[in-house]
């Protein structure tokens, strides 16, 4: 008996060969040989690409765990990042291979601000008018 036999579950290494999905399809490049469609819900992230700028999270557990931030340069496998957290921002350098890419959330999910009501600002004072007079010596 083989390795494989018919009805076992397989995962096939392939590259996003675009960012274009069709009817819930996107095309996959499986090595320098063939292209396949498959359904995005049935393709499993193996190892996402990352770039500079990408937003990434840690998800290892201890220190900076589930820290997400800004990548600033690529180097020898690990990405430089830039945190933001509630204590200040600070820079960290992870393994490529550790980290996740966070995606921005969608444009269309997030509320606009609520815009702000005349009735509840605060207007400012109207300043006192100044009054010049022709025999004061100018300040210049």
């Amino acid at each position: 008996m083989g390795k494989f036999r018919k009805g076992d579950v397989v995962t096939i290494e392939g590259t996003i060969d675009s960012g274009f999905e069709h009817e819930g399809k996107i095309k996959v490049r499986i090595g320098s040989f063939s292209d396949a469609f498959a359904s995005v819900s049935d393709i499993k992230m193996v190892r996402p690409i990352i770039e500079v700028g990408d937003r990434v999270a840690y998800p290892a557990d201890g220190y900076n765990a589930g820290e997400v931030g800004e990548v600033l340069a690529i180097i020898d496998g690990y990405c430089w990042v830039k945190l933001a957290t509630e204590y200040g921002s600070g820079r960290v350098s992870w393994p490529v291979a550790c980290v996740n890419r966070v995606d921005p959330p969608d444009p269309a999910s997030v509320e606009p601000p609520a815009p702000a009501v005349a009735d509840e600002m605060e207007i400012p004072a109207a300043p006192e008018p100044v009054t010049v007079d022709d025999t004061d010596p100018l300040p210049f």
